[in-house]
């Protein structure tokens, strides 16, 4: 069993799409994820969105989660973690 995520695929002109996955802060099951546990430390703490309430409504939920559409790196790198 897979633990909650969201995918995300993004579109640009000029770009490669990007597909990409988002995991929620203090889930249980991240611990047990083949795709989170195959990525480093580094790497993992990109994917991983923490969410606390929003203030002008306690009732829900809000968190962050940044999507670069930038250069293209070379096969086996990362931008940003090489």
């Amino acid at each position: 069993m897979r633990p909650p995520h969201i995918h995300f695929r993004v579109v640009a002109p000029g770009f490669r799409s990007l597909t990409t996955q988002m995991y929620f802060e203090g889930e249980d099951l991240n611990a047990k994820d083949r795709i989170l546990q195959d990525l480093s430390p580094a790497e993992r703490k990109l994917l991983i969105v923490a969410f606390g309430p929003v203030p002008s409504d306690g009732d829900q939920l809000a968190g962050r989660f940044d999507i670069v559409i930038g250069p293209v790196a070379s096969e086996g790198t990362t931008p940003g973690l090489d």
